[in-house]
């Protein structure tokens, strides 16, 4: 019975455990607070505003913003900063590669997030998949055969027998 009751214990506790760590993490409310708060100090006018009045404001924004579904990574995140990286990245991509065979490897490997004229990634992905290929059509074969061998043995000896 001792092993019973210690693996029920270890059962309700892996059940539980999810629900304790909950409740010790902080409330999301608390984050989206927190960031509305840290967002409007960024604002030099809010030095005028006083406190009482802030928190009301900070209160109705989180309400306004949690109605909408939004946490404190979208209330913090800089899209603008983001947007003018990747479009002079993009920018970059087209310009670096040229035509032709090795403007096609230069943008396979671009879009797989390598940088420069290095043309190993690419390469190395191509012959991987030639071995592969040689693989899978290896092992149809060996299964075809191991088939007909199969059936060869499994067939019925001929009529009538032959006689000796």
């Amino acid at each position: 019975m001792p092993l019973r009751t210690a693996i029920s214990f270890v059962a309700a506790s892996a059940f539980l455990l999810p629900f304790a760590a909950s409740a010790q993490a902080p409330a999301p409310q608390d984050d989206l607070h927190a960031a509305i708060w840290a967002s409007v100090l960024t604002d030099p006018r809010a030095a005028n505003i006083p406190p009482a009045q802030m928190t009301v404001l900070v209160d109705d924004l989180a309400t306004q913003a949690s109605a909408q579904h939004m946490t404190a990574s979208d209330i913090l995140s800089r899209p603008g900063e983001a947007s003018t990286l990747s479009a002079s990245a993009a920018s970059g991509a087209t310009s670096a590669c040229g035509a032709g065979l090795s403007g096609y490897l230069c943008n396979v490997n671009k879009s797989l997030g390598f940088g420069g004229d290095d043309m190993l990634v690419p390469a190395l992905l191509f012959g991987s998949s030639g071995l592969l290929l040689v693989v899978i059509r290896r092992m149809r074969i060996n299964h075809r055969a191991t088939l007909a061998a199969l059936a060869a043995a499994a067939a019925p000896p001929p009529w009538p027998p032959p006689q000796a």
